[in-house]
């Protein structure tokens, strides 16, 4: 055989190639002819025919025949049989270079499929898979070899929609573009695999291949894994919620704390003349009975505000060690009266649990209000709250709690469990648990777990909530083990106890206060006890009457919210004035927020409002 372009290059140099060509027949015939070998050489004369490699389109090579060996004549029958082969062997040839060239196209095409950043899929009409990648069988679940074959709905997988509910079948890509002969353009698929609960999110494209009479013949869909991208984008999406939620939450504490203040201030008018009422009315009065119930009502409307501080984080906090079995312990009988009588407590105390650094009033609050929220959910049916105990060792990466804002440093921690087998919560209700006023019970206030919530962030602990509805809740503190020795931690440095010398009565008393209830009440409690009141509405009048009284004043009660000019800068132009000046801090908010700024300036002493009259004389000794 011999090559048509190489034989085209040499026709002139090969008569019987050249005599083909210019012949009219499909063979040419030379009866004398010299016939030679490989090397050139003259082996004799004889008969020789070459016919053309036809293959019904062009000439794919010769093939020669002579009579040097068997001397027979070559007939005109067998140079037609030499033309049938020669045409035969032809088109063999083109066959073999045909399939040779579908061999590399598949080859090529099966390398550009492998090396898609994408799976791809061709469906004939019938929905059948007939071409596919590595990457499609990975993401569907099967093996490559498995693929061929096999249709859109295949037991081997289930696809779902975007919010998770099963994809109708019609919906299916390929079912999609065979029923409208549209293109399907970045639809996100969920696929499931029948074995472990694994979703793969995927991005779908799909097109169809038309026939030249415009049928669909396949429909090729392409989808890319986004399993990874979406996961991030809900992790993100959490995070900005979650940061929604803390800004949510430190505005209402904001707000929570700025309106506690503003009511303990207006409490002192009311606790206060209530005070002096009754030690005005004699003990038989009608109206003893009345002044009581308002001063009853104030109290409690006190213990409220102090909630709302406690949310706010500027509640009332000296940190000592504390030891929380103690704490559950002195508290039994009062949370065993504070549950329903349908509920059962039980108490599950770790043996030699450490001591943590809080205060213990506040932990107090904190436990009777989880106790208190666990026995509320469980409602008139009978119901069991147990309070659990333990040591826990977090993670090195910390412990974050819900919501947001509350985390916990890696290392031991004491970890405090209540749990109940109450009505539980669903999702919506678990992100409001925190919310101050928000609450599922007709007389509920909403301001418990609110209370919790300041408590745990004020203690740099951790607080963490499982819950199922129908099944109950499961609440958990996690605070960290002390590493100071038992000893308070004062807030401010006040004389030692039993050394403070009495002031003497008939000296003069200045009060700073923008708020005239407090004039009134502390006037008339100054006076009753031998005192000289001195009122001042504001700071800059409060300094005025200090440099004019300044030999005769005893005492100065100064506020530390006042417009203008605050309780710090009036402070310190008292002490530029007179560093022994003594100063007794009043605040609406809790001792540690309202002496922050104070530690290192030698107060002597603080009075939180709203106050009793005795708590305020007692000031004064």
């Amino acid at each position: 055989m011999v090559d048509e372009r190489e034989c085209r290059k040499r026709i002139k140099d090969d008569p019987l190639v050249e005599r083909l060509f210019l012949g009219e027949g499909p063979v040419y015939h030379e009866s004398n002819w010299p016939l030679v070998d490989a090397t050139g050489a003259i082996l004799g004369h004889g008969e020789i025919a070459v016919a053309a490699l036809w293959d019904g389109k062009q000439v794919r090579g010769f093939v020669s025949a002579d009579s040097l060996l068997g001397h027979a004549p070559i007939t005109a029958p067998l140079q037609e049989l030499l033309v049938l082969f020669s045409s035969s062997i032809g088109h063999l040839v083109a066959l073999q270079l045909a399939q040779e060239e579908a061999r590399t196209t598949a080859e090529f095409h099966r390398r550009v499929l492998q090396g898609l950043q994408a799976a791809v899929v061709v469906h004939a009409a019938d929905t059948r898979i007939v071409m596919s990648n590595q990457m499609a069988a990975d993401l569907l679940g099967v093996g490559e070899e498995e693929m061929a074959g096999k249709r859109a709905p295949d037991p081997a997988w289930d696809f779902v929609d975007e919010d998770g509910t099963p994809m109708v079948q019609r919906d299916y890509p390929v079912n999609a573009v065979l029923r409208t002969r549209n293109r399907v353009t970045d639809l996100l698929v969920g696929i499931k695999h029948h074995g472990p609960d694994q979703t793969v999110w995927v991005v779908v494209n799909a097109f169809p291949l038309l026939s030249p009479d415009s049928t669909v013949e396949k429909v090729v869909v392409t989808f890319t894994d986004v399993s990874a991208r979406r996961r991030m984008e809900e992790e993100r999406r959490e995070l900005e919620t979650q940061i929604l939620q803390a800004q949510k939450l430190e505005s209402l504490g904001a707000l929570a704390g700025g309106i506690a203040h503003d009511f303990n201030n207006l409490l002192v008018g009311i606790l206060g003349n209530a005070d002096l009422a009754l030690d005005l009315l004699p003990a038989d009065h009608r109206g003893q009975t009345h002044l009581a119930k308002i001063k009853e009502a104030a109290t409690h409307a006190s213990d409220l505000a102090n909630q709302m501080l406690a949310y706010s984080g500027k509640g009332r906090f000296i940190v000592e060690p504390v030891s929380i079995n103690a704490v559950v312990d002195d508290m039994a009988m009062l949370l065993r009266s504070s549950v329903a009588k349908n509920v059962s407590l039980a108490f599950d105390l770790a043996d030699d649990l450490p001591l943590v650094d809080a205060d213990e009033l506040q932990i107090r609050q904190l436990i009777m209000n989880l106790i208190t929220n666990a026995s509320d959910a469980i409602g008139k049916a009978a119901g069991a709250v147990t309070v659990r105990t333990t040591v826990a060792d977090v993670s090195d990466g910390g412990d974050k709690g819900v919501p947001p804002a509350t985390e916990i440093p890696p290392g031991a921690c004491v970890s405090v469990t209540v749990v109940d087998d109450g009505c539980g919560m669903d999702e919506t209700t678990k992100r409001r648990l925190f919310e101050p006023f928000f609450t599922t019970q007709s007389a509920g206030r909403g301001l418990g777990m609110a209370a919790v919530l300041g408590i745990v962030r004020g203690h740099h602990a951790a607080i963490q909530v499982e819950s199922k509805p129908g099944v109950g809740t499961t609440v958990t503190v996690l605070l960290p083990v002390s590493a100071c020795p038992p000893s308070s931690v004062s807030v401010y440095q006040t004389s030692a106890p039993g050394t403070a010398e009495p002031v003497a009565r008939g000296g003069t008393v200045l009060v700073i206060d923008d708020e005239r209830s407090m004039h009134f009440v502390a006037s008339e409690l100054l006076r009753k006890h031998g005192f000289v009141p001195l009122m001042a509405a504001n700071g800059k009048e409060g300094i005025e009457l200090f440099n004019k009284h300044a030999e005769e004043i005893v005492t100065v009660f100064l506020d530390l919210t006042m417009p203008d000019m605050n309780g710090h800068r009036v402070f310190d132009e008292l002490r530029r004035r007179d560093p022994a000046v003594r100063v007794i801090l009043c605040s609406g908010y809790s001792e540690r927020e309202a002496s922050r700024d104070f530690s290192d300036s030698c107060l002597a002493g603080f009075l939180k409002k709203p106050f009793k009259g005795k708590d305020f004389v007692a000031k004064l000794s």
